[in-house]
C-alpha cells in the first residue's frame, strides 16, 4: 500500500509561480508577460517566451490572468488550450512544446491531478533534453515538479532521483556550496523520511549546515534553521536509540550543542530577549525532554521563552496563553506539581467574555495528549485476521494531574496482550487537564479507539 508523504502547504503553488527563471527554453523569442515570483509584486515582468504567434500569445496572457487572479479552474483550462494550440501550429514533436507542457504540468499538480502532471512533466523534460541536452538548467523546474508528484503518491525513490538530479544541475552550474539547491535539499530531507535510519539522513543534514554556513557564514542568522533541523534530528535519534546507551548519549550531545550554537549566534545578533530565541529555547527544552533527564534546564529554557513572550510589547493575548501554557504542558510531562499554577495563570490571562470562548475551549476545552509517543499497534498476521478491521476502543480517565486512569474495554477484538500493550501506552501519556472556572478538573467519559496494523 502507498504511504504519501506530508508536502508542505503551498509547495505546489510555489512551483507554479517561480515559471519565469525558466520560460525561455528555445530560441527564437517572443516578448510575453511573466507570472511574478513568490515575494514579488503582483507586477508583471516581461520575459521572453519562444514561439509565440499573435494568437499564441493572446491564449498565453489568457493564462497568465487566470494565474494572477487566483482561478485555477481557469488557468487549468487555459494551459491545456494554449498546450493544445502549441501542438497544433508545431506538431507534437516540437521543441516548442516544453513551455505549454511545463505550465500545465505545474497547475496540474498545484490541483492534486498528479498522474496527468507526471505526464507532461515528463514530456517537458524530454522536449528540454532534445533540444539542450541532459544538464541545462530549464530543467531545474519540471524536475522538482516530478519530484514533489513522487512524493504525494509515496514514490520516495523516484523522487530522491529527479532531486538529486536537480541538485547535481545546481552544482555543475553554480558550485557545490550554492544556495538555489537550498530548497532541493529541504525536499530531499522530506523525502528521505523513514529511511533516517539507514543513513540517508546524516549526510543531507551534515551537507545542508554546510550549504548554509558556506553562503552566509558560521555566524550568520540565516544559518539557524539549518542548525535546528540537525539538533531535532539528532534528539529524536537519541530517544530512538536510548539515552543510556554510548550512541544515543552522543546524539544528545550533538543535539544540545547544534541548539546551544543557534541560540549564541540569535543573541549576539539580536539580544537576549528577542522573541527569534523562542523557537530555539523550544528545541533545547524538548531534547531534554527526550533524553528523560536534564529537568532543571528544560524549565529554565522554557520558561525563558515563556518570559519573552510575557513581556514583549508585541505580544498578544493568544500568545501569552499559549507560552504558559507550553510552560504547564513540560511540568506535566515532567510530572511537577507546578503544572496546575502554570495552567491556572494561563486561564487567568485570557480576559472573560464570548470574543476570548474559542480560545479557552481550544485550550482547556477537553483533555489534549500532550506526550508524544507513537500510539501505532501492530498485530501478528493470522488468516482468521486477514480479512476484519483488527481494533480495540477502550473508556478511561484524565485525571487533574494529567494521567490516564481508569480503563474499561469498550468494544474490540484483539488478544488480551494487545489490550495489555494499549493500555501501557495510555498509562504513560500525558494529557493536558481540562479546565473549569480556573481549576483543572478529571475529565471521565473519555474513549480511544485504535485499529491495529498487520505484519
Amino acid at each position: 500500500m502507498i504511504n504519501p508523504i506530508q508536502i508542505p502547504a503551498g509547495t505546489q503553488l510555489a512551483l507554479c509561480m517561480v515559471l519565469g527563471a525558466v520560460l525561455a527554453v528555445l530560441p527564437r523569442p517572443s516578448t510575453a508577460l511573466d507570472v511574478p515570483t513568490v515575494g514579488e509584486s503582483a507586477a508583471v515582468h516581461e520575459v521572453m517566451v519562444p514561439g509565440l504567434t499573435p494568437e499564441l500569445e493572446l491564449l498565453y496572457q489568457d493564462l497568465l490572468g487566470h494565474l494572477l487572479g487566483g482561478e485555477p479552474d481557469h488557468a487549468a483550462r487555459a494551459a491545456d488550450v494554449l498546450l493544445k494550440a502549441f501542438t497544433l501550429q508545431y506538431g507534437e514533436d516540437s521543441p516548442l512544446l516544453a513551455t505549454p507542457s511545463l505550465y500545465l504540468g505545474l497547475i496540474q499538480l498545484d490541483r492534486g491531478e498528479t498522474i496527468d502532471s507526471v505526464r507532461h512533466l515528463n514530456r517537458a523534460v524530454e522536449s528540454i533534453e532534445r533540444s539542450h541536452g541532459q544538464f541545462d538548467l530549464r530543467l531545474m523546474a519540471p524536475l522538482r515538479g516530478l519530484a514533489i508528484a513522487h512524493m504525494e503518491t509515496g514514490q520516495r525513490a523516484s523522487a530522491v532521483s529527479a532531486l538529486r538530479r536537480a541538485q547535481n544541475l545546481t552544482h555543475r552550474h553554480m558550485g557545490v556550496y550554492n544556495t538555489d539547491q537550498l530548497p532541493i535539499l529541504d525536499m530531499l530531507l522530506t523525502a528521505a523520511g523513514n529511511r533516517a535510519r539507514s543513513g540517508v539522513t546524516d549526510p543531507l543534514l551534515a551537507f545542508n549546515v554546510k550549504v548554509h554556513e558556506e553562503a552566509f557564514g558560521k555566524d550568520d542568522p540565516r544559518i539557524v534553521p539549518a542548525l535546528l533541523r540537525m539538533a531535532e534530528y539528532m534528539a529524536d535519534r537519541g530517544k530512538r536509540i536510548g539515552s543510556f546507551r554510548a550512541k544515543g548519549a552522543i546524539d544528545f550531545r550533538a543535539s544540545i550543542n547544534h541548539s546551544r550554537r543557534a541560540l549564541t549566534i540569535l543573541e549576539q545578533h539580536y539580544g537576549a530577549d528577542d522573541p527569534r530565541l523562542i523557537d530555539t529555547l523550544r528545541v533545547i527544552a524538548e531534547t531534554r525532554l527526550k533524553r528523560g533527564f536534564g529537568k532543571g534546564d528544560a524549565v529554565a529554557a522554557m520558561r525563558r521563552a515563556h518570559d519573552i513572550v510575557d513581556t514583549a510589547t508585541a505580544s498578544d493575548v493568544s500568545e501569552r496563553a499559549h507560552a504558559k501554557v507550553e510552560l504547564g504542558d513540560l511540568y506535566t510531562l515532567w510530572d511537577d506539581h507546578r503544572s496546575s499554577e502554570a495552567y491556572r495563570d494561563a486561564w487567568k490571562v485570557i480576559p472573560e467574555g464570548p470574543k476570548y470562548d474559542a480560545l479557552r475551549d481550544e485550550l482547556f476545552g477537553e483533555p489534549s495528549r500532550i506526550s508524544t509517543d507513537s500510539f501505532n499497534m501492530w498485530l501478528r498476521e493470522r488468516p482468521w485476521r486477514t480479512d476484519r478491521v483488527n481494533f480495540l476502543e477502550f473508556g478511561y480517565v484524565v485525571r487533574a494531574d494529567g494521567r490516564a486512569r481508569r480503563f474499561q474495554t469498550v468494544e474490540g477484538n484483539v488478544p488480551q496482550s494487545a489490550r495489555q500493550r494499549l493500555r501501557s501506552k495510555l498509562r504513560r501519556a500525558r494529557f493536558r487537564p481540562r479546565m473549569v472556572d480556573g481549576d483543572v478538573v478529571e475529565t471521565e467519559g473519555l474513549r480511544v479507539r485504535r485499529e491495529f496494523s498487520l505484519f
